[in-house]
C-alpha cells in the first residue's frame, strides 16, 4: 500500500481511467443508475445527471415457504470480500450476549481466501458460529433465507444491492447499514431495521427482533408486500425497455 502511493503506473492508470470515462460519458445518449444513491454519486463525481431504473427479483422463485422452519440463524449473502462488511456483522454479533447470539451464516457466490480466513478468525476471537456456504443456486438461497431468522446486510456504500430485496421478497426481515442503495429498498420499522455503521446499534436492533418474533414476522410480511408491489422484475424490465424504446427514438431523430 505504501508503494502505492509512489508507483508512477497507478497514477497514470487512474487517469487514463478517468479520461475514457468522461468520454464515454459525453458519447452516452441516456445514462441510467440503478439507485438515487448511484445518481447522486454519477452527479458529484462527473457532473452528469443520469435517470433511476432500480432493478428487481423474481418473486417467483424468492418467495415464502410455509413447510420451511425458522432456524436459529441470520443470514448475509454476498461474495466473501472485504467491501461486503461480513467483519462488521461479526462484531456486532459478538456483542450480543451468548445466550441470545444466534449463528451467522455466509452465503458466498465467490471466496477470496485471506479474507475468509480472517473473517472466520474474527468469528472464532469473537464467538460468533460461523458457517460458510457456497455455489448455492437461487432455490438453495431462498430456502436459506426462508429458514433464516432474520438477514442481516452490511456492505460499505453498496451502490444498491438485491440481497435485502430477495430476504424481502421470501418474507424474511432485513437489518441493514443506513447507507449507499440499502435505505431505498429496506423500510425502516416496516420490513426492517436501518442503523447507523455501529456495532452497538446494530447488535441492538439484531436483538430486537430476535426477541420479538411477531413483530419479526409482521416485518417479513410487510416485506414480501412491498416486493410485490414496487421490486418486481417485471417492473424493472417494463422500465427498462421504455428507457431504451426513448434511447433508440433519441437516436433516430438524430440520425
Amino acid at each position: 500500500a505504501a508503494l502505492d502511493a509512489v508507483d508512477p503506473a497507478i497514477r497514470l492508470y487512474e487517469r487514463r481511467l478517468r479520461s475514457a470515462q468522461r468520454l464515454s460519458l459525453r458519447r452516452t445518449t441516456l445514462l441510467l443508475a440503478n439507485s438515487r444513491f448511484t445518481e447522486a454519486e454519477m452527479r458529484a463525481g462527473f457532473g452528469v445527471e443520469s435517470t433511476v431504473c432500480h432493478y428487481g427479483v423474481d418473486g417467483g422463485v424468492f418467495k415464502p415457504m410455509p413447510g420451511r422452519q425458522k432456524q436459529d440463524f441470520v443470514v448475509s449473502v454476498g461474495e466473501m470480500s472485504p467491501r461486503k462488511g461480513f467483519d462488521f456483522i461479526v462484531e456486532s454479533l459478538g456483542r450480543i450476549p451468548l445466550g441470545e447470539r444466534p449463528q451467522l451464516v455466509l452465503a458466498c457466490n465467490r471466496v477470496d481466501p485471506l479474507e475468509r480466513q480472517y473473517v472466520e478468525s474474527l468469528a472464532e476471537a469473537r464467538g460468533v458460529d460461523l458457517q460458510v456456504r457456497t455455489n448455492l443456486d437461487a432455490a438453495d438461497l431462498s430456502a436459506l433465507y426462508n429458514e433464516a431468522r432474520l438477514c442481516v446486510y452490511a456492505p460499505v456504500m453498496e451502490p444498491f444491492g438485491l440481497v435485502p430485496l430477495e430476504a424481502m421478497s421470501c418474507g424474511t426481515p432485513v437489518v441493514g447499514v443506513r447507507e449507499g442503495g440499502v435505505s431505498e429498498s429496506v423500510v425502516h420499522e416496516c420490513t426492517g431495521l436501518l442503523v447507523e455503521r455501529d456495532p452497538v446499534q446494530f447488535a441492538a436492533a439484531v436483538r430486537r427482533l430476535l426477541s420479538n418474533p411477531a413483530l419479526a414476522r409482521e416485518y417479513g410480511e410487510n416485506g414480501r408486500e412491498v416486493v410485490l408491489n414496487n421490486w418486481t422484475w417485471e417492473q424493472s424490465a417494463a422500465a427498462m425497455e421504455q428507457h431504451l424504446a426513448k434511447c433508440a427514438s433519441v437516436s433516430r431523430a438524430a440520425g
